[in-house]
């Protein structure tokens, strides 16, 4: 397989790894939106962005390694249209809407798409279809963490005046207690709170944590 990574945060690097260790996988490159000179990959050649259409008959598949929160709504679909597409969009309630989209643009160019293949979504969502098929009246609590989330330290990089920011994800204990109890549910928005970690410009904090308040 002929595998393109559009797309060099910490996925795009990892992929470019894991890629390496493939037998079966040459990667053809990397595609960033950065000045490609400016980037230094693992051992992959660097491309920009907007040169992918020179590499459409080389690619087979392509992995679409940007960011979720505003970043893949947009390109995943553009991207479909010329090349078989593989991302993890990870915006849980948003993921129909991302399906629909990409979708319809897969079948119009015959193309062909995978979305939100990931931690979770992805491989957790197996994980709870493999359980609801052998256990099927039991209830699913799913935590994360303690661990870093990407997709929302991203989310806090791009608030006006952050210099630099990491957001873990800490799994609440009380809710972890009540998930061990037979049949109790757990509401998605109790089971976790998230520490932020932010370097911030000078006299900006206060709009900044008003602002990361409101990104939940």
């Amino acid at each position: 397989m002929r595998l393109g990574i559009a797309g060099y945060g910490n996925l795009g690097r990892a992929l470019e790894i894991a890629a390496g260790h493939a037998k079966d996988v040459e990667l053809v490159g990397i595609f960033t939106r950065r000045e490609p000179r400016s980037v230094q990959s693992v051992c992959a050649p660097v491309f920009a962005h907007d040169d992918l259409d020179n590499f459409r008959e080389r690619i087979d598949v392509l992995a679409v390694c940007y960011g979720s929160s505003s970043d893949l709504p947009v390109l995943a679909p553009c991207l479909t249209e010329r090349f078989n597409t593989v991302d993890s969009y990870d915006n849980h309630d948003k993921i129909k809407l991302h399906k629909k989209n990409v979708g319809r643009i897969a079948k119009d160019s015959a193309h062909t798409s995978i979305i939100s293949l990931g931690w979770d979504p992805g491989l957790l969502s197996i994980f709870r279809l493999y359980l609801g098929t052998f256990i099927p009246f039991c209830t699913h609590n799913t935590f994360w963490g303690r661990g870093v989330s990407q997709g929302h330290s991203e989310a806090l990089m791009r608030i006006a005046g952050v210099r630099r920011a990491v957001q873990f994800t800490v799994p609440n204990e009380e809710a972890l207690t009540l998930a061990g109890l037979v049949g109790h549910s757990i509401d998605p928005t109790d089971k976790h709170k998230r520490v932020c970690y932010i370097s911030a410009e000078k006299n900006r904090e206060d709009s900044i944590k008003e602002e990361a308040e409101r990104c939940g």
